[in-house]
């Protein structure tokens, strides 16, 4: 059985109205753990919404990456037919992928 997404990405106008949706579903989860005084009802925060970014990010990589994001944890090499091996990927510290590319090969 196939899981349903959340949110569909494909529903909204822009990759912001979806990364503050997300930041706005994260706030009510986390007041609703709180008592009624303790909940924050300020507007989202820019932290929140890069919180919210790093989310789909991670979540589209693993859909997309799984397998090499695995092999980077694991600092083994990747496999000979992944798209992504000839563009240097590593994990940055929050666990995202991110690509070294062909720039280290230039003469800049």
């Amino acid at each position: 059985m196939k899981e349903e997404p959340i949110l569909d990405i494909n529903n909204f106008s822009s990759y912001q109205k979806v990364f503050r949706i997300m930041a706005w579903i994260r706030r009510f989860i986390n007041n609703m753990k709180l008592i009624k005084k303790d909940r924050i009802k300020t507007p989202l925060t820019v932290e929140e919404i890069e919180e919210a970014e790093e989310i789909w990010i991670k979540k589209v990589q693993a859909e997309n990456f799984g397998i090499e994001i695995n092999c980077l944890k694991e600092i083994k090499n990747l496999p000979k037919d992944s798209k992504i091996r000839e563009l240097n990927p590593f994990l940055n510290e929050r666990g995202i992928v991110r690509i070294s590319g062909r720039l280290h090969q230039s003469t800049l």
